[in-house]
């Protein structure tokens, strides 16, 4: 993965999101067991590479990602709640 991003949930577990080198979007997270789960693929912005990605943790405990692709479009993606499960894909900002 060529640009990554560290993200801690409220529970303490890591959640790591990164783009590849073809700018597509991928997340990969530690489990409950503290196993790490498969890569999940998010893929692009509006079909357009990602080249940068940053996050952050909200007061109430959920997980947001921004990524911007090369015409400067920012996209983002966000946890359903503390620790919970994500969007499908990321979204114009």
């Amino acid at each position: 993965m060529a640009k990554g991003l560290v993200l801690y949930n409220a529970d303490g577990r890591v959640d790591y999101h990164s783009l590849d080198s073809n700018g597509d979007a991928w997340q990969k997270f530690m489990q409950k067991d503290g196993k790490w789960s498969a890569w999940r693929k998010f893929g692009r912005g509006g079909g357009k590479p990602f080249v940068e990605i940053d996050g952050a943790r909200h007061p109430d405990g959920h997980l947001e990602v921004f990524a911007r692709t090369a015409g400067n479009v920012t996209y983002h993606n966000w946890q359903k709640g503390a620790n919970g499960v994500w969007q499908a894909n990321y979204s114009a900002f």
